[in-house]
């Protein structure tokens, strides 16, 4: 008999999977919004220091003039921020905000100040260092997860300051190395001398260098989204443990380098409990009222399960496997579980006796220790954690075996040796209301000795 974790959970991981799958998406879009925000919060304090800078270099006058075009960039990141949380989908809406963000810092870097009483030749705005301005604005798009973006706005903070400088070219007076041919060093020292000289190699020069940058802010942004993913796998894989193993396991298992499923085989202890009854009950009840039962039954028994230090293997409609000594051995996995299997039925019958219905259910419980083979198997696309061997099928077998001899739980004799091995106790001080059968015969297996409570 083969039991594999995905086999009976498969609805239930398939739709844990594919709802954390779905939830990529708004992860990116949950981390994409925080960080515009930071991105917003930057962009207001750093023209916040700008707009003092500016009064220490010019009467505080004339710097009434940049003061608006200050507002506008604030205005502009609040932009940002505003589509990345409520229009994400609005790849229009951003293409134009990084348009208006560089065409507006292309026209506060060359613009004159109407405000102050003298003008610089067009030509010697360029050389005033305003370019570092774009890489401000361009290093900010790091905070975001999308590389296209980042490759986008570097196009268009490449294309803003080509265009200035065509129009500073285009200003009367102006010339450049093609208008002018610059045949020697004398040539360009006296083209250098003279501020209508528009240098088209710093053109040159800062395109090379954004495109540089630009590159390594886009690979810095993939990297970003692949950890992310990353992180979200993990997290998932933790998630998925906890599913099946109990929580003070998940963070070891999580931790451990060789494969979970690695085929190997141990003794391990192997239990089945189903709900008695359970199939003339649920003809007689809503599939509302069906579901209800079944998820506060689940609850209970999982509860015991992960208490008693046992994977929960799968669950198996109105009952559930469990085992106790994957995926690693402990010191106590028969005695755990015969503890889990009592703990079982107390809880059950105690949350039955709570209802007001008549007909309360009961619990039936069959425990096996023994060998079995533990592994992965599958293709590269679906792999199943399995459990496998006689040991299963002896353990299926005797919860079937309790509505014959009229006991709640029907124990192997391997069960009880293993754990009195473990607890150094003896059979009757470990089982002192339990009835002993030397040999019952259970379908598809030879005789084997019991214990039944």
């Amino acid at each position: 008999m083969t039991t594999t974790i995905t086999s009976a959970g498969d609805i239930d991981a398939g739709r844990s999977n594919s709802r954390t799958d779905a939830a990529m998406p708004t992860i990116f879009q949950r981390e994409e919004v925080s960080r515009e925000w930071l991105a917003f919060c930057a962009r207001a304090i750093s023209l916040a220091i700008i707009s003092i800078w500016l009064t220490t270099l010019m009467p505080w006058e004339e710097t009434l003039f940049y003061l608006p075009l200050i507002l506008a960039f604030i205005a502009c990141g609040y932009g940002h921020y505003r589509v990345t949380a409520y229009a994400p989908h609005w790849t229009w809406a951003r293409l134009l905000l990084i348009a208006f963000d560089f065409g507006l810092l292309a026209f506060t870097t060359t613009a004159d100040n109407p405000l102050n009483d003298w003008t610089l030749p067009p030509p010697l705005r360029l050389e005033s260092g305003n370019f570092g301005f774009f890489f401000v604005i361009l290093s900010s798009v790091g905070l975001s997860y999308s590389t296209r973006r980042t490759v986008v706005t570097g196009l268009i903070a490449g294309i803003a300051w080509a265009s200035v400088y065509l129009w500073v070219a285009q200003q009367p007076g102006s010339f450049t190395y093609l208008d002018t041919p610059l045949n020697d060093v004398t040539d360009w020292i006296a083209a250098r001398e003279n501020f209508n000289f528009v240098d088209l190699h710093g053109l040159y020069q800062d395109l090379m260098i954004l495109t540089i940058v630009t590159g390594i802010l886009a690979l810095s942004v993939h990297r970003s989204r692949r950890l992310v993913l990353e992180q979200a796998q993990l997290a998932r894989e933790r998630s998925n443990l906890a599913r099946y193993f109990p929580p003070n396991m998940v963070d070891s298992l999580a931790g451990r380098d060789e494969p979970l499923g690695s085929t190997r085989t141990q003794p391990v202890a192997v239990l089945f409990a189903d709900i008695v009854g359970f199939t003339e009950w649920a003809e007689q009840h809503s599939p509302g009222e069906v579901i209800g039962l079944l998820r506060e039954v689940h609850a209970k028994l999982e509860a015991a399960v992960f208490e008693h230090d046992g994977t929960l293997d799968k669950y198996l409609g109105d009952g559930l496997m469990a085992t106790f000594g994957t995926p690693r051995r402990g010191p106590r996995d028969a005695a755990n579980a015969i503890a889990c299997a009592q703990s079982m039925v107390s809880a059950i019958d105690a949350w039955s006796a709570a209802q007001t219905e008549p007909n309360r259910i009961r619990l039936s419980v069959g425990i096996q220790y023994g060998e079995v083979v533990i592994g992965d198997i599958g293709s590269a696309r679906r792999m199943e954690f399995t459990v496998l061997g006689d040991t299963v099928n002896v353990a299926s077998r005797l919860e079937a075996a309790t509505r014959e001899l009229g006991c709640r739980i029907l124990i192997g004799e391997p069960v009880v040796t293993a754990a009195c091995e473990e607890s150094h106790l003896s059979p009757a001080d470990l089982l002192p209301t339990a009835a002993r059968y030397d040999s019952i015969k259970i379908k598809g297996h030879t005789a084997i000795g019991v214990y039944a409570l």
